[in-house]
């Protein structure tokens, strides 16, 4: 059996064409696990570590020998799912407590789409919700202390399990450090360009 070869991947086998003679394929091993190396075809699955180059969006090839721009990782072939990169570049293979962290995240993310969807979705009508009740707020309290009084009786159990008490100042914190670093650049940026 011959093969083509880019470095030491195997691209396709054939009967008579192709850049080396590899030999007969291990019964049941796809060529998605094979490596022509030294002479031999290797199986990524018998070794305890893989040479690893990253490719665009974190993308990542295995390699039997070492390769230009390619990092020894100790790894078997299974760990290939873990494979992460550090802020250097290199990968590396993420913990357990990584990858538990990483799913919790991915998870938040969904529940967060899934609170947008049932909101509506539409960003602009939940802002004039929002505007709706700060402006309400302004209103009542300066004419109107009573009705605001009693607005506040009114809603106060939704808002209440709406937000419970450890879980609104949680986000009131993140949300003010967050608004705090986004404005201080803002405000930066806008005396720059008053001094111009």
């Amino acid at each position: 059996m011959k093969a083509s070869l880019i470095e030491d991947i195997i691209i396709q086998l054939t009967m008579d064409r192709g850049d080396v003679e590899v030999g007969n394929i291990p019964s049941g091993v796809s060529l998605e696990r094979l490596r022509w190396a030294g002479g031999r075809l290797v199986d990524l699955m018998s070794l305890r570590a893989i040479y690893v180059r990253v490719r665009e969006n974190n993308h990542f090839e295995l390699h039997a020998i070492p390769l230009k721009g390619t990092y020894l990782v100790h790894m078997s072939y299974r760990d290939r799912r873990l494979l992460r990169v550090d802020s250097n570049g290199i990968p590396y293979i993420a913990t357990q407590e990584e990858t538990v962290k990483e799913v919790k995240e991915e998870k938040i993310k969904a529940a967060e789409v899934k609170l947008c969807q049932r909101l509506g979705g539409d960003k602009d009508k939940q802002f004039q919700n929002l505007m709706a009740f700060v402006a309400a707020l302004i209103v009542y309290a300066g004419e109107e202390p009573v009705a605001l009084k009693n607005f506040f009786a009114e809603i106060s159990p939704y808002i209440k399990e709406a937000y419970p008490p450890g879980r609104y100042l949680e986000i009131l914190r993140g949300a003010a450090k967050e608004l705090k670093v986004c404005l201080n650049d803002y405000h930066i940026e806008i005396d720059k360009i008053e001094e111009e």
